[in-house]
C-alpha cells in the first residue's frame, strides 16, 4: 500500500518540465537508460543519435556532440546522477565509454526537477531581497520601532518636551 502511494507521489513530483534545458536532461536520462538496457557497448555518437530522435519527437532542435558532452558532464558533476566511465583504447581504436545511472529513472527525474524548482525559488528570493534593499528606506519607522502617524507616540514626545 505504501509503495503505491510512493509511486503516486513520484508521479506527481515528476510533472512535465517547462524549462527546455531541464527537459533535455530528462530526455538524456531516459536515453541513457535505454542504451544501457539495449546495448553492451556504445559510443557518444550512438547516444547522440537516439537522444536527437527523442528530442525530435518533442519538436525541439537536435543537439550537437559538444552539447551532449556538456549535458553528460553536468549529470555527473552537478546532479551526481551518473557514473561516467571513459577509457581511451588507442589512436585507431577510439574510446570505450559507459554511463551508468546511480538511481532508478524516476528518481533521477525527481532529482532534476527538485534541483530546478529550488533554483527557481532561490532566484525569486534574491529578486525580492534586491527589491526590498533598493526600495526600502533605512531610516524607516520599522527600524525605529515606532510610527510617525501614531497619536500615542506623538503624545509621548509632547510630554517629554514639556517636562524638559
Amino acid at each position: 500500500m505504501l509503495e503505491i502511494h510512493l509511486k503516486e507521489f513520484y508521479m506527481m513530483e515528476t510533472k512535465k518540465p517547462t524549462n527546455k534545458y531541464q527537459h533535455k536532461l530528462i530526455v538524456l536520462i531516459s536515453t541513457l537508460n535505454y542504451m544501457n538496457f539495449k546495448f553492451k557497448k556504445y559510443t557518444q555518437s550512438d547516444i547522440l543519435y537516439y537522444f536527437n530522435n527523442n528530442i525530435k519527437k518533442n519538436s525541439q532542435k537536435p543537439a550537437k556532440i559538444k552539447t551532449l558532452q556538456n549535458y553528460l558532464y553536468k549529470l555527473e558533476k552537478i546532479f551526481k546522477i551518473t557514473i561516467n566511465y571513459y577509457r581511451h583504447l588507442g589512436v585507431n581504436m577510439g574510446t570505450e565509454i559507459n554511463y551508468i545511472l546511480k538511481y532508478p529513472k524516476k528518481e533521477c527525474y525527481h532529482i532534476i526537477n527538485k534541483y530546478f524548482k529550488e533554483k527557481k525559488e532561490t532566484r525569486h528570493k534574491n529578486r525580492v531581497n534586491a527589491y526590498l534593499k533598493k526600495n526600502c528606506i533605512k531610516n524607516s519607522s520599522v527600524k525605529k520601532e515606532e510610527c510617525y502617524y501614531n497619536y500615542y507616540n506623538n503624545k509621548k514626545k509632547k510630554k517629554t518636551k514639556q517636562n524638559t
